[in-house]
């Protein structure tokens, strides 16, 4: 009996470790579920210490104040006595420096802070970031699409939020134009500064006869011609924002190769093809197919004479639910019209779901998922734009 005791008492604690520890977890697990399901595009990394009966402290870090609060209300909820030591986006190891932006035409962002990881997007130079770790020269970061990857530090300029205000307010021009090169002078005669490609964004300093001198984030400056670029302000409010200029844009990019991760003129994948797309209509929608499908308005009555499409709507392949199984959205086409769509698969192409048409996909229409209209849909949920993204916003 009195051994029974006395390893009751040394066990004790244990027994309380563990019932935190399954509490927590579970509590973990519904803001995961409810809260925070993306891991691409949040990060929940809650850990626990018991500090005495029934009271607990969380730690750990988070990107999202809603998944901490969510969190901190379970567990009350649960009868616990919470100390709060909760670390939440700008993180205190990071800095001031918490912001940054894009200094290069096109960068990779990876899976892993290594060059032999998965490059799973791409950024463009003037695309405002935040920074939420910095490892060995490369920096995580979240685009305005709110999608989180690995970056080398070389190509992310980091700001303070006062540097990054600047950045914001200061008068822009876009780069219209599918690629080119910024010179160091205005005549174009001069060294090359960098390649730009469609949708970079630089400070306007001046002009320059037939050029608009221009500023990078990291403070280089250059030399661009106005046939190939325009004032942001200026693009926002001329550009027509229709299906048939979504067609036509994409049409621009034809023959594009595939490239795994790829979101720029440079190289696209199903999903990039989409952003580049929308991107340059100053619309930002989520990065990946699996995401764009869950956004927008859904078609409910579609068939494959296409009837109730638009030109613009986003058609979504995959395979479906059976069984148990959640369906698996693997691939994104825009419809253009007349039963035909484009899409990146191996390049940027037209496809028909018409029998009787020569470029008739007969795979990709056996595994046809939805479709889904975006136009109508700008600043839901998933969709927002260049005037209403919050990482273009001043930052409070």
């Amino acid at each position: 009996m009195i051994r029974t005791f006395i390893l009751s008492l040394f066990c004790f604690p244990c027994l309380v470790a563990n019932a935190v520890a399954f509490s927590f977890d579970s509590c973990v697990r519904a803001v995961r579920q409810n809260v925070v399901p993306d891991k691409r595009v949040a990060i929940f990394e809650p850990s626990v210490k018991s500090v005495g009966m029934n009271k607990i402290a969380v730690c750990g870090r988070t990107s999202s104040s809603a998944a901490k609060d969510s969190l901190l209300s379970y567990l009350s909820t649960a009868g616990y006595v919470v100390i709060d030591s909760m670390d939440v986006w700008p993180f205190r190891n990071v800095g001031e420096r918490c912001f940054g932006v894009v200094s290069h035409s096109v960068i990779a962002m990876n899976a892993k802070p290594d060059f032999s990881a998965e490059m799973t997007t791409q950024a463009l130079l003037g695309t405002p970031v935040r920074i939420l770790e910095e490892k060995d020269g490369w920096l995580r970061i979240q685009t305005p699409d709110d999608y989180i990857a690995w970056a080398t530090a070389g190509s992310v300029t980091r700001m303070n939020k006062a540097a990054i205000n600047r950045w914001n307010n200061a008068p822009k021009v876009i780069y219209t134009a599918l690629a080119g090169t910024v010179f160091s002078t205005p005549d174009q005669t001069g060294n090359v500064v960098s390649d730009v490609v469609a949708g970079n964004m630089f400070r306007l300093l001046g002009e320059k006869g037939n050029c608009y001198e221009i500023g990078y984030p990291d403070g280089r400056s250059g030399f661009v011609s106005k046939q190939e670029a325009v004032r942001v302000e200026e693009w926002l409010s001329e550009i027509k924002i229709t299906g048939e200029s979504f067609v036509e844009k994409a049409k621009q990019l034809m023959g594009l190769p595939y490239l795994w991760g790829g979101a720029s003129p440079k190289g696209v994948d199903c999903s990039g093809l989409i952003k580049v797309v929308t991107f340059l209509h100053g619309i930002i929608v989520q990065r990946d197919a699996s995401q764009q499908a869950y956004t927008g308005y859904p078609v409910n009555d579609f068939s494959f004479d296409c009837q109730m499409l638009d030109a613009g709507d986003l058609l979504f392949f995959g395979v479906p639910a059976n069984s148990g199984q959640k369906e698996r959205i693997v691939h994104v086409g825009m419809y253009i019209g007349n039963q035909q769509y484009i899409h990146s698969q191996t390049y940027v192409h037209i496809s028909s779901f018409n029998p009787e048409d020569s470029n008739f996909d007969e795979y990709n229409k056996k595994r046809f998922i939805r479709a889904v209209k975006i136009l109508p849909a700008l600043n839901t949920k998933g969709i927002t734009t260049i005037k209403t993204n919050q990482l273009y916003q001043q930052q409070p």
